[in-house]
C-alpha cells in the first residue's frame, strides 16, 4: 500500500486518471506512452468509475509489468524509486506481497495454476 498511498494524494483510497498522470510524468523513463497508461488504467477500472481502488490498483501494476516487459517486483521498485528514490529491495519485496492477491484474482477457477485463458480474460 505504500505506492498506492503515495499516488493517492488526496488520501481518498482511490488513484484517480489524475492522480496516476501526475505520478507518472514523474517517472519520465517508463517505456510507455501516456496514451498507453491511460488505456491500461481504464481495463484495471473494472467497476468503470473512473478511479482506481487498492485491488485495481494492484491489477493495473501486474498489467503495467506485463506491457512493459518488467518483472512486477521491478515495476513497482521502479515506479516507487521514480516517486521519491526509496532503495529499490524494500519495493521489490512490497510488490511481492501483492502476488497472492494477484495469484487468486487471476486463477478465476480456482484450480490452483494459472492458465493462458485466465491471463488473456
Amino acid at each position: 500500500p505504500d505506492l498506492f498511498d503515495k499516488w493517492d494524494r488526496n488520501s481518498n483510497n482511490e488513484v484517480s486518471r489524475h492522480e496516476l498522470a501526475v505520478a507518472m510524468r514523474k517517472v519520465e523513463q517508463s517505456q510507455l506512452s501516456y496514451t498507453q497508461i491511460m488505456s491500461i488504467f481504464d481495463e484495471n477500472d473494472h467497476d468503470g468509475n473512473q478511479v482506481l481502488d487498492f485491488p485495481e490498483f494492484c491489477t493495473f501494476l501486474a498489467s503495467f509489468s506485463l506491457a512493459s516487459g518488467t518483472p512486477l517486483p521491478e515495476a513497482v521498485a521502479f515506479l516507487e524509486s521514480e516517486a521519491d528514490n526509496r532503495k529499490d529491495v524494500d519495493l521489490a519485496l512490497e510488490g511481492w506481497k501483492m502476488m497472492p492477491y494477484l495469484f487468486n484474482l487471476w486463477d478465476s477457477d480456482k484450480n490452483g495454476v494459472i492458465e493462458r485463458k485466465e491471463l488473456v480474460q
